[in-house]
């Protein structure tokens, strides 16, 4: 999974077609389909980036992997057991973010179109 990691490059900053997949990399669009143990390296990665672009992807993967509001506890647990204050700051900025209503509004729509029709 590190590789796929080193992989996950930032798309252009315009929106695609989310049926499609077409917002992930090839990286991410495999971390994705591995789903749940794609999401503690996805944490990590956060924790040391500051490149916009690539934490809004990374958020979007675990978002699309675990839904707005298990991510969210995710990101609050993480910070209460980070010991570097570094990447205890990164990850606060990153959950004041998905706090914003605008941004987390998007997120649910994006949660909300990569689950299977039912």
């Amino acid at each position: 999974m590190p590789d796929l990691l080193d992989w996950l490059t930032p798309k252009p900053r315009q929106e695609r077609s989310i049926d499609e997949l077409q917002m992930f990399s090839p990286a991410g669009y495999a971390l994705f389909n591995i789903g749940l143990p794609s999401v503690p390296p996805l944490v990590e990665l956060l924790k040391s980036q500051t490149d916009p672009s690539l934490i809004e992807q990374c958020i979007k993967l675990i978002i699309c992997i675990k839904g707005v509001p298990e991510t969210e506890l995710l990101l609050e647990n993480k910070i209460k057991s980070e010991t570097n204050p570094n990447k205890k700051e990164n990850l606060k900025a990153i959950l004041k973010k998905l706090q914003d209503p605008q941004f987390r509004k998007r997120m649910e729509t994006i949660y909300d179109n990569m689950r299977p029709n039912e």
